[in-house]
């Protein structure tokens, strides 16, 4: 056999063997892959049936379902006639706590019903959201702080804030409050230790509402 003939068969088996090694190697990472999709599946399901588990333990739950939809984690509790709506409003809010642990990420929405009839539900929406409504919440306007909107003088208003309620928002002796109006420029209150107040006298009413300021956000430097 001469030497080009020898190269040709070599070549042939280098390009069977790459091919063969090819689809070995497609095969092994489809079925890791596959693997990996099943555990997860697994542990999702794994998940549900405990939580399963749980809702039907409690007194009064005839049958209980989690599943996940989308965006969301979704409880569905099914209650005996017997049970009062006081406590399908708690289990309602126990399990809804429950889920949320579970699916941070996620909306989560309970509802209970009793002889076909919804009796009570609640939603969580996801962490996200959550955050954003923590902040809000955390937020304090003048009205919150018990404060005085007074136009005692022609062409202005002057308002006031107690220095007890501005302790509130981290205000101390040494803090200038600052009331923020949406889309308008901030106003400074000075702390006047003779009467304990957080005071702006002079602030132009033809610039500002009574209600604006009363639902100004306060904040404290």
């Amino acid at each position: 056999m001469d030497k080009k003939m020898l190269v040709c068969i070599f070549s042939v088996l280098l390009l069977v063997s790459g091919c063969s090694n090819d689809k070995e190697t497609e095969k092994a990472n489809k079925t890791v892959e596959e693997n990996q999709q099943s555990e997860k599946e697994l542990n999702v399901n794994e998940k549900s049936i405990q939580l399963e588990k749980k809702i039907k333990e409690e007194d009064g739950v005839i049958d209980g379902q989690v599943y996940e939809e989308e965006d969301k984690a979704i409880g569905k509790i099914v209650l005996d006639k017997k049970v009062s709506n006081e406590d399908a409003k708690n289990l309602v809010e126990k399990f809804s706590k429950e889920l949320k642990k579970e699916y941070k990420d996620k909306v989560v929405s309970v509802q209970a019903t009793k002889d076909g009839k919804v009796v009570e539900e609640m939603t969580i929406n996801s962490s996200v959201n959550e955050k954003k409504e923590a902040s809000n919440e955390s937020k304090k306007t003048a009205n919150d702080l018990n404060a005085k909107v007074l136009d005692v003088l022609p062409g202005v208003f002057s308002v006031k804030i107690p220095l007890e309620k501005a302790n509130e928002v981290g205000a101390t002796e040494t803090s200038t409050l600052n009331l923020q109006v949406e889309g308008k420029e901030a106003i400074a209150l000075t702390y006047y230790e003779e009467y304990k107040l957080f005071l702006n006298v002079n602030i132009p009413d033809k610039s500002y509402t009574k209600e604006e300021l009363l639902n100004a956000v306060v904040s404290a430097k």
